[in-house]
């Protein structure tokens, strides 16, 4: 009833059972079931199962029972199964209720509370002294065994609240970077965000060019072949903004960024006013004139950033490599966005866009056949036939073509011999057939030394085996797997086969090393195909802070982060008027 007190609270499953238990009609099973029978003076007997079938009969039962409490429990309705999620939670409420009751009962009284109880057990050791020892040490076994329950409770629960937290994050994220900004703190919070260790090295006015520097860097490694072009590096761009003179590589970059623009299909942005006036040869020595009428036929002033508009004035009456280098990096950023939008880069970026997407369909067609291919072969419990070269690393590596469980090694592969040398021993020293004992404890104490020596192999292959593993190295690994088989860490029983655990953790790790290798020839045969068809390059993402990443292909050891920059001040009020 609700009213009796609980000693253990129940959970939604145990309440549900039992509701179904006393709402769900037994019926008793029996092989056989005699039948009635009338005797003399009216009375009427069955036939009794004896004790054996009876708690067969009860086993069955109960076991088909919890069967179908099991069923009934998982076709419940979530409604329904959070009515007794509430039930559960009473009882959990209304156990500890009683709980603080009885503590605070216990307090009341004098002693601290157990001034009475403790008068109990001194009386009751005085009465029965040779019974309260066996009753102490009792108890004190029921408290450890009670403790280690609790703990036990507490561990699972803590564990089914983290699955019910990963679960619930995987669920949420990820998301998309804009929603992040408005996204509360994670629990736990985030570490602190590292500062970055490096930075270019620029003079600290041409910082905010950083991230121009870069993607006009990146730009050349990319489509430096159509555009005619060698790879710069972003320092040999910054060397080249710095240097207070004429240099060949600021002039072979701008030929070959204006030869797209004066070329036929080039010219489709340029005004009707610019379009009748033709525009100067391109030469090495005529490149700026021809950069200043690129980029005022093809918008004018008026879409120009004021830095344009600013390095442009200044273009007319000064010498390229006059001019600051904020000013030279707007002049080439502005060629560079002037570049991409021609209609000969346009279509060389949507031809490497559909080769992109071929790609990656071949590349998705593929992993899925390999996957199929993995899931038939796992299921017949053979390995799918590898090539010659995979064949001759895998003779090498011991792998098996098939799968084959392994049981662990008997006793007699961990027996050092030394019995049976004492056995042999204690036999000769007997004194009856002295010549056959004496032979056989020779015959004991070689077949010891070897052993000896055996289980010295097998300590020196135990010993390569780690250091293999903890490096994992695969040459390594598959020199310890040969060692440790010459020294005989697998065999056969009868129709059983054995091997040291040691070896096969070994061989699982050099096969999730060799899928790993596998894997990473797979990622580097996409990148090498991704990388022969560039696009554009585009940041990684941003996070709350809107901070953009970046990863440039001629940059590879190195992640780019590019900060916001910070809000100018606003400007002072005018004064008032006088």
């Amino acid at each position: 009833s609700s009213s009796a007190r609980l000693k253990k609270a129940r959970t939604a499953f145990q309440i549900f059972g039992h509701e179904f238990k006393l709402g769900k009609p037994i019926m008793p099973i029996s092989s056989s079931t005699a039948p009635a029978q009338e005797r003399e003076g009216g009375e009427r007997a069955t036939a009794a199962l004896d004790d054996n079938e009876a708690a067969a009969a009860s086993l069955v039962g109960g076991a088909a029972l919890a069967s179908a409490t099991g069923a009934a429990w998982k076709a419940l309705s979530a409604e329904k199964r959070a009515e007794y999620e509430k039930r559960s939670l009473a009882e959990k409420a209304s156990v500890k209720k009683d709980l603080q009751a009885a503590v605070r009962r216990l307090h009341a009284t004098d002693g601290g509370g157990y001034a009475k109880l403790r008068e109990q057990i001194i009386s009751f050791a005085k009465r029965q002294p040779h019974q309260f020892v066996p009753m102490l040490e009792r108890l004190s076994a029921d408290e450890h065994v009670f403790k280690q329950r609790h703990e036990r409770e507490k561990e699972r629960e803590r564990a089914r609240e983290e699955k019910q937290a990963a679960a619930a994050f995987n669920q949420r994220y990820p998301i998309a970077d804009e929603l992040l900004a408005k996204e509360p703190a994670l629990s736990p919070p985030l570490a602190a965000w590292p500062q970055p260790r490096f930075a270019l090295n620029l003079p600290p006015e041409l910082q905010p060019a950083a991230g121009d520097l870069l993607v006009l860097s990146s730009f050349t490694y990319a489509f430096g072949g159509p555009l005619r072009l060698s790879p710069i590096s972003t320092e040999e761009l910054r060397s080249a903004l710095l240097f207070r003179g004429a240099t060949r590589l600021m002039a072979e970059l701008h030929l070959a960024l204006l030869r797209p623009l004066l070329c036929p299909g080039g010219a489709e942005g340029a005004s009707e006013t610019a379009a009748s006036t033709p525009p100067p040869p391109l030469t090495l020595g005529a490149w700026p004139e021809v950069l200043c009428w690129v980029l005022l036929s093809r918008g004018g002033m008026a879409a120009r950033s004021e830095a344009v508009v600013e390095a442009l004035e200044a273009l007319r009456t000064h010498e390229h490599w006059l001019l600051p280098p904020l000013l030279k990096v707007a002049l080439l950023s502005a060629l560079h966005e002037e570049v991409v939008s021609c209609a000969a880069v346009r279509e060389l970026l949507q031809r490497n866009l559909d080769c992109r997407a071929e790609f990656r369909a071949d590349f998705r067609h593929e992993r899925d056949d390999a996957e199929e291919t993995r899931a038939e072969t796992k299921a017949k419990g053979k390995r799918p036939k590898p090539s010659d070269k995979e064949s001759d690393r895998d003779r090498e590596g011991g792998r098996e073509e098939a799968v084959v469980e392994f049981d662990l090694p008997p006793p007699t592969e961990y027996d050092d011999g030394k019995e049976a040398v004492r056995a042999a021993e204690e036999l000769a020293a007997r004194g009856s057939g002295r010549a056959v004992a004496r032979q056989r404890a020779k015959e004991a104490a070689e077949a010891r030394t070897k052993k000896l020596e055996l289980m010295l192999r097998r300590q020196k292959a135990v010993e390569k085996l780690s250091i293999a593993g903890s490096r994992e190295d695969r040459q390594l690994l598959e020199e310890a797997i040969k060692l440790a088989k010459a020294a005989k860490m697998e065999g056969r029983c009868g129709q059983r086969r054995w091997r040291f655990p040691e070896l096969s953790a070994a061989v699982a790790q050099l096969e999730r090393l060799h899928l790993r290798q596998q894997q990473a020839e797979e990622n580097a045969k996409q990148r090498a195909q991704l990388a022969a068809h560039p696009l554009r390059a585009e940041p990684l993402g941003f996070d709350r802070q809107r901070r953009r990443y970046w990863h440039f292909p001629h940059e590879p050891g190195r992640l780019f982060v590019e900060t916001v920059a910070p809000k100018e001040p606003p400007p002072p009020p005018p004064p008032p008027p006088p």
